[in-house]
């Protein structure tokens, strides 16, 4: 998950903070939040503490939350030579990072991802059918899901966000469903 803010590059232990100056969606102060959980969109889902901790510092209220997708776009429409370093320190508790180690991280999350998803790949229907009670009917956020399931099934993962989105993918494979569409994950107008 990404937050995005004028303050440059930064990573704390679950959010990496951009620098999107100059892009065509960033004509106010608002800064950006990216994750393509659509459940943590304002009005949506149930947000999980730590969803509220990762929002808070990020700056909620006042942000704005927006899909990768938007991110990526925003990021892509934005010429590299007009890029400026940070005239910010990074927010306490991060560390800067160029785009380098951005993608870097980017893809240690993606492998992290992929650990969860072998881990839950062979679910039960039965722990497929709470995981999507838990999501479609409850409304939690993958870190929600994560954070339940970790307590009712005794399992380490805690409210990681990966590992509710592999659960999630798991669960809906189940139903002949997909995790990132339709009830598992609506659309925000």
């Amino acid at each position: 998950m990404f937050a995005m803010t004028r303050v440059g590059c930064a990573v704390s232990e679950t959010t990496l903070v951009m620098d999107l100056r100059g892009c065509p969606l960033d004509n106010e102060e608002t800064p950006f939040f990216v994750t393509d959980d659509r459940m943590m969109q304002p009005g949506v889902g149930v947000l999980d503490e730590t969803d509220l901790e990762i929002l808070t510092a990020s700056g909620w209220p006042n942000i704005r939350i927006v899909t990768l997708a938007q991110a990526v776009e925003m990021m892509e429409s934005k010429e590299q030579e007009k890029i400026q370093p940070p005239d910010h320190p990074a927010p306490p508790g991060t560390v800067a990072l160029t785009p380098g180690q951005a993608a870097y991280w980017a893809n240690e999350g993606a492998k992290t991802h992929q650990v969860f998803l072998e881990m839950v790949r062979e679910m039960p229907k039965e722990r497929a059918e709470e995981v999507r009670r838990l999501r479609v009917d409850e409304r939690n956020t993958w870190r929600g899901v994560a954070r339940k399931t970790a307590l009712l099934w005794g399992r380490g993962w805690g409210s990681n966000q990966l590992a509710g989105m592999a659960l999630c993918e798991a669960a809906s494979a189940h139903f002949g469903e997909n995790a990132h569409t339709g009830v598992w994950n609506p659309e925000v107008s």
